[in-house]
């Protein structure tokens, strides 16, 4: 038992849970937005970024484009604050944006499975790892003692 907290707390002082997370956050906005114009293509009148939100919010997808490109942005930026040195501040940062990300996208990933969808609650299973890794280091920080 003791071996798997010793993995948990030094891949804490890592960037690439975080990086993992915001990586499959943002290719899935980049699959999506293939999706969303497959479903319903754009008319000439309107195009852009927004309406690809706009058709989305329509088609009922979950997690959102906005909440990919907003969480994926956050979790990768929380990477980079650990890469830097500042580890205890970049898992407090992780540990936010992750409980974050499953009190807007939790209870819709879980009812993705109804409609046969297991990729959001993949992101999920995603999210509930990083709040392990690193709110474990930054409730106990590296000062811990393992059992």
């Amino acid at each position: 038992m003791s071996s798997v907290l010793e993995n948990i707390t030094s891949s804490s002082e890592t960037p690439y849970p975080a990086w993992l997370f915001s990586t499959a956050l943002l290719a899935t906005f980049t699959s999506q937005n293939n999706k969303v114009q497959a479903v319903q293509p754009a008319q000439a009148s309107s195009g852009g970024l927004m309406s690809m939100f706009r058709r989305s919010a329509k088609v009922g997808i979950k997690p959102s484009p906005l909440s990919c490109i907003g969480f994926g942005g956050a979790m990768a930026l929380g990477g980079w604050i650990v890469r830097d040195g500042a580890v205890d501040d970049g898992a407090g940062f992780n540990m936010a944006w992750s409980t974050l990300y499953l009190l807007v996208n939790g209870g819709a990933s879980v009812r993705q499975i109804i409609r046969g969808k297991i990729w959001p609650l993949c992101l999920t299973g995603l999210a509930l790892g990083n709040l392990g890794i690193y709110g474990r280091r930054f409730v106990y920080g590296e000062e811990e003692k393992l059992l």
